[in-house]
């Protein structure tokens, strides 16, 4: 998913969009949510899945093709019961596992590279940044059926932990113009958080609005 995220971003840095009609100086409010799903490391994809995003920003058109942008959002990966059961290998034993989500916010700045206009005036864009990324995970705990006991022990404890760390990110996106001040957007990222033991890969899909305020 990476590689196709590159190349449809090159592929759009590359062409020419005479048609472009946004308004320098003009300033935007964005809201969107979506989809998410993790990739790498191992560790992070065994045990946790896709959630939800949830996010806000701001935007300032510096020129008919780019705007910077500032955005928030807020990451929410759901605990994968089974898939943690796999990778630490308690398949087959009469275990009990409770997990939570993982959660992350993310604060970045961004290039907004607007490539190619449509004549109602929507047009794709290519989206790149960088920032910093912080994250929680939960304790998890693993019991075990106990036949003298007659009831589950704990028998694996995974702490939990937060951290920060930076962040970059790149996608493309596809807006919707539906007046002069106000649009509907769809957008791919993908995402990469530099942490100091494996890196955290992962991919949103998410849909927004955005409105114009000056």
């Amino acid at each position: 998913m990476k590689n196709i995220i590159l190349l449809f971003a090159v592929l759009l840095l590359i062409t020419n969009s005479g048609n472009a009609r946004q308004v320098p100086g003009q300033m935007n409010i964005m809201v969107n949510g979506g989809l998410l799903q993790p990739f790498a490391p191992d560790e992070f994809t065994g045990g946790w899945k896709w959630g939800f995003t949830g996010g806000a920003g701001i935007g300032y058109t510096l020129s008919s093709n780019i705007v910077i942008a500032g955005l928030a959002d807020y990451n929410y990966f759901l605990f994968d019961t089974y898939g943690y059961t796999q990778y630490r290998d308690w398949i087959g034993r009469d275990v009990n596992i409770n997990g939570d989500p993982s959660t992350a916010i993310t604060v970045t700045g961004n290039i907004m590279y607007r490539a190619l206009t449509f004549n109602k005036g929507d047009f794709l864009y290519a989206l790149a940044g960088a920032g910093i990324i912080a994250r929680e995970r939960k304790d998890v705990i693993v019991r075990q059926y106990d036949l003298e006991q007659r009831e589950f022990v704990i028998v694996s404890r995974e702490d939990g932990f937060s951290d920060s760390a930076v962040l970059v990110h790149a996608g493309i996106g596809y807006d919707f113009v539906s007046s002069t001040s106000r649009s509907m957007y769809f957008e791919v990222r993908y995402g990469i958080g530099l942490v100091s033991d494996a890196a955290v890969h992962y991919g949103v899909f998410k849909i927004g609005l955005r409105f114009s305020i000056r």
